[in-house]
């Protein structure tokens, strides 16, 4: 009877082995925490290895001497057999002298199996004060670096392990490496998103911090503009108001029978000067307009004809005085009426006029204008400047319509602000075009742009220039009083 009791046990217990493996690993794979896949897969290997202790040590290196060191992370033992996990001597424990071996032999990949009498008298000195009858250490190989170990003590006989319990317990080993691998992983996977999501918020707030002092500096930058807006606004009022008084009164005195020739001329030239000053200040004001996004466009019905009259009138005094060749070419299809903004079109022509006039010596202007299409109540017109000057350099152009730019000689330069073409292409672009330039360099210059416009009913044309330059003498009837009000301070 007991011959057939140790033949069964002897059967039995390799089949307890191999399911105490299985849950270990089952437990090492499934289990969500680290520590709670160890402790159950610590626990069920206890009872299929019959062993008193099972442990499981890390190696590491002293901070000062950079020496390997190993200390215990986790522990079973069996009902009576004392815990070694308070054990501080365990911990950073030096791998040197007794140890040195075991440390040696588990990094080259062998296990420690044997009785402690079969052990060097100074390795026996450490186990058998712990009463380990029989011991097995296998190592903890992790992408084949040697993180550590795990051992299996047996205090109450001596047990001899067979390979198979061996080739076993390198299984449980290797699923000891896989979880402690895939808990590193998941903990530098999760260290990362904390980092990234750290890093994450720290830009959200830098990113609001400066939508902030974006925001900030526009609404600094835009109360800045409206001041500077209302400053001028207020100032060229208070310019403008004597500059039409020393207009008004020059053109009155100039208009007086009794004055001599060379008064005249001197009276003209205070005309003159005070309306270049006005347009040196009116080009100020709609810059400003420009730059805060006010300037508008106020469209009527115009008489298309009267207006480049005008427009000639004016730029064929300067070209007369330059004995410069004025030539206009009109377009027999051009509308009699257009609905355009007349004060402005006006101020394109003349300025791109006035720079053909000042850059030309000799030679002519031209000014062209050309319906190039209609297509129900809009006309697609063409405006052309063409002069015979200097011409603009290629690396000139890209800066001609620049504020404050002015390219070309440099006693020409002194005649304007250099705002006259950026305004004038701002303008431009409001109708739905943008103001070109051809050039070349000795030969001539061509300035154009096309805008598309509505035709309107015709009206009565305006009266010209010329016409307005009769002499004012009285008025006919009943003697009147005029009151003038001024309706800013």
């Amino acid at each position: 009877m007991p011959s057939e009791m140790l033949v069964e046990e002897s059967l039995t217990r390799p089949e307890i082995l191999l399911q105490g493996v299985a849950q270990a690993t089952n437990s090492l794979l499934t289990a969500q925490s680290l520590n709670v896949a160890i402790h159950q897969a610590l626990v069920a290997l206890g009872q299929a290895t019959q062993v008193d202790r099972i442990y499981i040590f890390q190696n590491g290196y002293c901070p000062f001497s950079r020496r390997p060191t190993m200390s215990q992370r986790w522990e079973w033992t069996e009902h009576g057999i004392p815990s070694e996990m308070g054990n501080f001597e365990l911990q950073d424990l030096p791998n040197e002298d007794s140890s040195y071996r075991w440390y040696q032999e588990m990094k080259a990949g062998r296990v420690i199996c044997s009785l402690p009498e079969e052990l060097p008298e100074t390795e026996q000195a450490i186990l058998k004060p712990q009463g380990i009858l029989s011991i097995l250490v296998v190592p903890i190989l992790i992408k084949e670096d040697f993180w550590g170990f795990v051992g299996f003590d047996n205090c109450h006989e001596r047990h001899r392990w067979t390979q198979t319990e061996i080739s076993a317990m390198w299984a449980v080993a290797s699923s000891f490496g896989g979880a402690i691998a895939r808990a590193s992983a998941e903990k530098e996977l999760q260290d990362l998103n904390q980092a990234l999501e750290i890093r994450i918020e720290e830009r959200t707030q830098a990113l609001q911090q400066a939508v902030e002092r974006a925001n900030r500096a526009v609404e600094t930058a835009n109360q800045a503009n409206q001041a500077k807006s209302n400053f001028l606004a207020n100032m060229s009022h208070e310019l403008r108001t004597p500059l039409n008084g020393i207009m008004g009164h020059a053109k009155i005195i100039e208009r007086t029978r009794y004055l001599s020739g060379k008064s005249i001329d001197n009276v003209r030239t205070i005309h003159r000067c005070a309306a270049h000053l006005l347009t040196l200040i009116n080009d100020v004001l709609d810059l400003s307009k420009v730059e805060a996004g006010k300037l508008q466009l106020f469209e009527k019905n115009v008489h298309l004809p009267s207006l480049i009259t005008s427009v000639i009138e004016i730029c064929e005094i300067k070209a007369s005085q330059k004995s410069l060749d004025f030539i206009y070419q009109p377009d027999d299809c051009l509308p009699a009426n257009i609905r355009v903004d007349e004060k402005r079109l006006k101020q394109v022509l003349i300025n791109l006029l006035g720079n053909a006039i000042k850059f030309t010596e000799r030679g002519s202007v031209q000014l062209r204008v050309t319906a190039l299409e209609q297509s129900g109540a809009d006309v697609r017109l063409l405006f052309e400047v063409i002069d015979s000057g200097v011409g603009i350099a290629d690396s000139d152009i890209k800066r001609l319509f620049g504020s404050f730019e002015q390219v070309g000689a440099q006693h020409r330069q002194v005649e304007g602000t250099g705002l006259g073409l950026a305004i004038s292409q701002d303008i431009v672009r409001l109708m739905g075009g943008n103001v070109n330039v051809d050039s070349e360099l000795g030969v001539g210059r061509r300035f154009f742009f096309a805008v598309k416009v509505p035709v309107e009913q015709a009206q009565d044309a305006p009266l010209t220039h010329q016409a307005l330059m009769r002499y004012v003498i009285g008025y006919s009837g009943q003697r009147l009083t005029f009151l003038l009000v001024d309706y800013r301070w």
